[in-house]
């Protein structure tokens, strides 16, 4: 499969992008998919993790009965996903806008802002479309993303973390509807630099883009513990939907 030179396919392959968000445990992982999964289709049947990462939500759902098979455009994540030998979840490197798997699935999720990576609408909306003719007819699919209305509030930004030796220098700005990130991270006498970009799309820009791939019957929630949508306080904005 041919990767194409986009910030993504370079920045969560490099060991700098795992340290700098070590945080993200499994455990917060469990607590959201435990709520979640009272919202959909119940086990045992089969999940498509869209942007799997290494797995960590693909665990949780094989622990709660159901079956996996995750994507993703790393393939470092997915060799670090196919060591937790999940008897139940197969895991392979795909591109989320073109990606073509021969079965069907009850259930699609795309979780912790892995969406807004493209640079056009259109090429969301492709993926969008990818995920809808992988799921069984009524199938759900969930699509969890940051507020962009609470992000551009936030405006801009600059952070410096300390771990394992290394500096990291993180400014956030807001452009051209991106919320853009540039990381240095100096170590040695030398430095790297990464970026990180994504699309600021609004609770109702997404919901016009469900409604563009084909789904319907899209519910809004506004954080992981599954409360409502609130534009201006919510950190979230989780969108559920079904085909």
């Amino acid at each position: 499969m041919e990767i194409k030179d986009e910030w993504f396919s370079e920045w969560f392959n490099t060991p700098y992008y795992r340290e700098l968000y070590a945080h993200r445990s499994n455990e917060e992982a469990s607590e959201f998919i435990s709520k979640l999964i009272k919202l959909l289709p119940a086990a045992p049947c089969k999940v498509l993790d869209v942007c799997c990462g290494n797995g960590r939500h693909s665990a949780v759902f094989v622990s709660n009965g159901y079956s996996v098979v995750g994507i993703d455009i790393s393939s470092t994540s997915i060799e670090e996903a196919k060591e937790r030998s999940l008897a139940q979840a197969r895991f392979e490197i795909a591109d989320a806008r073109d990606f073509s798997l021969d079965e069907q699935f009850c259930i699609a999720v795309n979780l912790f802002t892995s969406f807004g990576y493209f640079e056009t609408r259109e090429e969301h909306v492709a993926m969008l479309k990818r995920i809808y003719h992988h799921l069984n007819d009524g199938g759900s699919f969930v699509l969890d993303f940051f507020n962009a209305t609470q992000v551009i509030q936030s405006g801009c930004s600059h952070v410096v973390k300390e771990s394992n030796g290394k500096t990291y220098t993180i400014d956030k700005a807001i452009t051209c509807n991106r919320v853009e990130k540039r990381i240095e991270i100096s170590m040695d006498e030398k430095s790297v630099d990464f970026k990180e970009s994504v699309a600021l799309y609004t609770q109702s820009e997404l919901v016009a883009m469900l409604g563009e791939a084909g789904f319907t019957n899209v519910r809004v929630y506004g954080s992981y513990d599954m409360s409502d949508f609130n534009e201006n306080e919510s950190d979230r904005c989780i969108l559920v939907a079904n085909k």
